[in-house]
């Protein structure tokens, strides 16, 4: 956020942006599949300035608007 990057994603951790090798195989995809969807819903919200988005608490993202 300190950086002044318009989207920041929340991942797991610094060792496991997208993942947590603790939760099993199984789990540790879904887990990654959650965050990673997360990253491409942040990329269809417009936001001004930093914003972070918590894809574990997510709320689903606004439609992008299309240009007339």
């Amino acid at each position: 956020m300190t950086t002044g990057a318009p989207r920041v994603v929340k991942g797991a951790r610094i060792e496991h942006v997208v993942g947590d090798p603790n939760l099993g195989p199984a789990k540790d995809h879904a887990y990654g599949l959650q965050i990673v969807r997360g990253a491409l819903a942040s990329l269809q919200t417009a936001v001004e300035g930093p914003h972070l988005f918590d894809p574990l608490n997510a709320q689903p993202a606004p439609t992008a608007q299309q240009p007339a």
